[in-house]
């Protein structure tokens, strides 16, 4: 019985309470938006108007922050969506406190979906929605307390667009980075408390006997 405790004590101490990841997120909006071949905004890119961070650090700079321009890969008419590909380069014009220069620059690296969203007061928008991997500047990282190693994001960009010209602009696009995996330690306290339980089995059915 003492041994099971100790191992409920140490399961108990080895999850963590929950502990809010480390997000950056970009948010813009604006700009010409030219949807033919491939989804481009770089004749006239998109405001930069919010970089934030949560987890070890809990930041939000807005306002007039620079530009997002993005270029997706080629329309495929047999997935009726966009392939892999293309680019997405954020960059900053120094507002804020924030650096300088090229703060994110990635590709497309899933198929990017193009979704029709209909609203009620008969108007309607496009929706773009890819898996991105790129690289955030250091500067930007340190600036805002995050680790080094932040590379994956999931773009969503919100467009209203001209279906007879094919050009629009851009209502609210973001790029999030995703939430990491669970640490060893919270696995290996589940282990922990899996471990419990079985002792206790085997004494209470020791008992039973």
């Amino acid at each position: 019985m003492r041994t099971t405790l100790w191992v409920l004590l140490l399961s108990g101490l080895l999850v963590p309470a929950t502990v809010q990841a480390d997000t950056l997120t970009f948010r813009f909006q604006g700009g010409t938006v030219v949807a033919s071949d491939v989804l481009s905004n770089s004749g006239a890119p998109s405001e930069l108007v919010e970089v934030s961070a949560t987890g070890a650090s809990n930041i939000t700079i807005q306002g007039s922050l620079g530009t997002v321009e993005f270029s997706s890969g080629a329309w495929n008419d047999s997935t009726w969506s966009f392939d892999p590909g293309g680019s997405i380069t954020i960059t900053s014009n120094g507002a804020g406190g924030l650096p300088a220069g090229v703060l994110f620059s990635g590709t497309f690296t899933s198929a990017g979906t193009w979704t029709l969203i209909s609203y009620a007061n008969g108007t309607s928008e496009w929706v773009f929605e890819s898996l991105v991997s790129g690289t955030a500047s250091p500067e930007l990282l340190a600036a805002l307390g995050l680790p080094s190693d932040v590379s994956q994001f999931t773009a969503t960009i919100t467009i209203k667009i001209n279906a007879l010209t094919g050009i629009g602009t851009v209502e609210f696009g973001s790029i999030v980075s995703h939430t990491p995996e669970p640490g060893t330690l919270a696995l290996l306290g589940v282990g922990l408390g899996g471990m419990a339980m079985a002792r206790m089995r085997r004494l209470r059915n020791g008992k039973n006997k």
